[in-house]
């Protein structure tokens, strides 16, 4: 054997086994991971519910799972907050490390909603939109369901458009937001409006807890822009929306006045100076989990300052905002990860059996 075959050989020898024991750690197992076990697309094309694609820290084996405590320090606030969007298909909780240590899902998100309802407080509930991320008859059907939670068991008092949901087609909308109209429709949008308004407003006052809570949204004009044509869905710019809203607000002289924001972060801090009557902007803008403290942007031309929070992504948070009668602080906040400490709701639950019996007769 000469030299270069002495050479080759001996290469081989050292860099195959090596190659060998990459590969098998490299392919350890680290749980079940075949698709039905681990995450489904937040549609389900395989009509499960169940699903996620972002990994979560794991505690150690044999440690307890750590939670944030809640509402430290809080007396009972005269009105809550309690703010949520961003869903994008995921009715249940998001992950792929193992339920809980999982995020989000409506289940949850009702488990603490009720839990802060049994603390005597009053609740005012708002859903920044966008429930869905897929089209067809799955998703519609993913749609009325998430209705049916917001509205008839969570009692959501306003909700808003994502640019997703208005690409569902607007008979299919229609059918489904008709099942809560009257005095209490929940549904705002003050540069969007689908069909006529009886069914979606272009603001609401909300009265809970002797205080008077005035709520808009606004879909950002680059959402609008990629909307498909729709005779049914007249649209506006999110300016000109707002200059003709802004002042019917401030006549209904409410003790807070939020904006809805489905646009992204600058343009949200942007809308908050350029109307500086807004007390809460409440943003989908930003690519992770909600900051932990409200950002503060301050008027241009006065002392008034707005608190914007964000809803985060895939339903995976929800945000409260407490007011109290106390001048140094009126506003608290807190954002809570829908983690494994709130157990499933039974009426969810019982709403998402029905979901998974339409899915089955497709």
């Amino acid at each position: 054997m000469n030299t270069i075959q002495h050479c080759f050989a001996g290469f081989f020898a050292i860099i195959f086994p090596a190659t060998i024991i990459l590969v098998a750690l490299w392919c350890k197992p680290t749980g079940d991971r075949s698709p039905s076990a681990t995450s489904v697309s937040a549609d389900g094309s395989d009509g499960s519910i169940r699903s996620g694609s972002e990994g979560q820290t794991q505690p150690q084996e044999g440690e307890p799972q750590q939670f944030e405590p809640l509402f430290v320090d809080w007396e009972t606030p005269a009105i809550a907050l309690f703010v949520t969007g961003r869903q994008h298909g995921y009715i249940e909780p998001c992950g792929c490390t193992g339920l809980e240590n999982q995020k989000g899902g409506l289940m949850r998100r009702h488990t603490i909603q009720k839990q802060i309802l049994a603390q005597g407080w009053n609740v005012l509930s708002i859903d920044a939109g966008n429930q869905i991320r897929r089209y067809g008859k799955q998703a519609n059907i993913k749609l009325a369901t998430t209705y049916e939670c917001l509205c008839s068991t969570m009692n959501y008092q306003a909700i808003g458009f994502g640019p997703d949901d208005l690409k569902v087609p607007v008979i299919e909308l229609l059918q489904v937001m008709a099942n809560y109209g009257g005095d209490h429709n929940p549904f705002v949008c003050a540069n969007v409006t689908v069909y006529s308004t009886e069914f979606n407003s272009k603001f609401r006052v909300i009265e809970s807890g002797g205080k008077r809570v005035a709520v808009t949204s606004i879909l950002g004009d680059e959402h609008i822009e990629n909307l498909p044509p729709a005779t049914d869905l007249t649209t506006r710019s999110v300016d000109e929306a707002l200059r003709e809203v802004v002042p019917q607000m401030i006549a209904t002289n409410c003790d807070m006045n939020v904006l809805v924001a489905q646009t992204s972060l600058e343009r949200s801090r942007q809308l908050a100076i350029d109307f500086p009557v807004f007390d809460l902007v409440v943003t989908t803008g930003g690519s992770g989990e909600p900051t932990l403290f409200p950002e503060e942007i301050p008027a241009q031309q006065s002392s008034h300052v707005t608190q914007m929070i964000q809803v985060g992504v895939k339903g995976m948070y929800v945000g409260v905002i407490g007011l109290f009668p106390d001048a140094a602080k009126p506003i608290r906040y807190q954002r809570i990860a829908l983690d494994a400490r709130f157990e499933d709701s039974p009426e969810i639950k019982e709403t998402f059996t029905s979901y998974q019996n339409q899915l089955k007769t497709m």
